[in-house]
């Protein structure tokens, strides 16, 4: 096997996992292979450690599975979804939803600070500030698409839990609902 070559050749210590089909179930063991030294130095022997992987190997599955469905969760999305990164002040994940509301390319949405879509800067300040004493926010506000156009909808982030330098957000575009009801005001005017 190329392992025990491996250690007779160099007298290097070898870890490789292989999968055992036993009659009971799908077992995961590690093979430590190490060389066993005659006095004079030279490999006598490999000896060989086996350590049972099998649940290790379940939970990274497990996990892969769950980054799968959590990502097309996301992807899928009706509600627009980022995380923005205080360093270097740019959006660094976004999902298609929050493309289309925007009106952008994801290229273009990562090469610039965000800042551009916010209509009113003092509005931004605001949802900042109680980001940054909160930990969290949500607002309805008026972002812009890159064409100008107004989009009215609710804008919630959130400091992530695993940095203090990102910020995950969400917008729900409600602009035909603006409309609707602005119209509705000045029906009834």
């Amino acid at each position: 096997e190329a392992a025990d070559r491996k250690v007779l050749e160099t007298g290097v210590t070898v870890g490789i996992d292989e999968e055992l089909h036993l009659e009971i179930d799908d077992t995961v063991v590690r093979l430590i292979k190490f060389p066993i030294q005659h006095g004079s130095g030279s490999v006598e022997r490999i000896g060989t450690i086996a350590i049972d992987v099998t649940a290790e190997v379940e939970a990274r599955r497990r996990l892969r599975e769950s980054e799968r469905v959590a990502k097309e969760i996301f992807e899928l999305s009706i509600i627009g979804a980022a995380v923005y990164s205080r360093k270097p002040n740019r959006i660094t994940f976004a999902n298609p939803r929050l493309l289309e509301i925007l009106g952008v390319t994801r290229e273009q949405l990562m090469e610039r600070p965000p800042r551009w879509m916010w209509t009113e800067l003092s509005v931004l300040k605001d949802v900042t500030g109680r980001l940054r004493r909160d930990g969290s926010c949500q607002e309805f506000v008026e972002l812009r698409k890159a064409d100008g156009a107004p989009v009215w909808c609710m804008f919630s982030c959130k400091t992530s839990p695993n940095s203090s330098d990102e910020v995950m957000f969400w917008v729900q575009d409600l602009t035909d609902l603006h409309d609707t009801q602005i119209a509705l005001i000045e029906a009834k005017e």
